[in-house]
Order: structure tokens, then sequence, then C-alpha cells
């Protein structure tokens, strides 16, 4: 696999609210919540084009066994906040007792 430093453009229609309504619908008819559960489809676009410029600047050799980063990405994607922050956390203290 080859490695590229190019990401591919951001697709805002994919992050819509409206490929979660199903989701919702979903919880709820569990009885459960649905405020608050999922970010709104702007916090997520900010999320994604934030990561160009952060994931530039990691060097290849941090980013190749980066699994918890792209854990990251992909609950950010979805609007998963809460637990992308775990997953960066989880990152973190990975690559410190890797490096100790």
């Amino acid at each position: 696999m080859s490695e590229s430093n190019q990401l591919a453009p951001l697709n805002q229609s994919a992050l819509s609210a409206s490929g979660f309504s199903g989701f919702e619908r979903y919880l709820e008819s569990f009885g459960l919540p649905v405020d608050n559960v999922i970010a709104s489809p702007d916090e997520r676009v900010r999320i994604m084009q934030a990561l160009p410029d952060f994931l530039s600047n990691l060097p290849p050799e941090l980013k190749k066994d980066a699994r918890y980063l792209s854990k990251f990405i992909a609950g950010s994607a979805v609007g998963l906040f809460d637990a992308s922050l775990n997953f960066v956390w989880n990152e973190v203290v990975l690559s410190n007792y890797l490096n100790l």
C-alpha cells in the first residue's frame, strides 16, 4: 500500500444530519435519549476540515500504527466526540508507554 499525503476532499453531504435520523429513531424505539448524542453536521465538518493540517504535521512513523487516531477520526466523522476524546487519550497513553 503506498502512502499518500493527500486527503480526499471533504464530502459535506456525507455528514448531513439526515443520515442519522434512522439511528435516532432506533434509539427512541427503546426509550433512549437522542438529544446531544451525535454532534451537529457543522461541528463534524469543522473537525474534518482541521484534520488535514493536523495530520500533515505528524511524521509517518507515528501515523503508521496510530489505530486510536483512526478511531478518533471515525468517531468524529459520525459525531461521537466524547468517544473520540477517549480514543485520543488511548493513543497518547499507548504512545507514551511504547516510548518508555
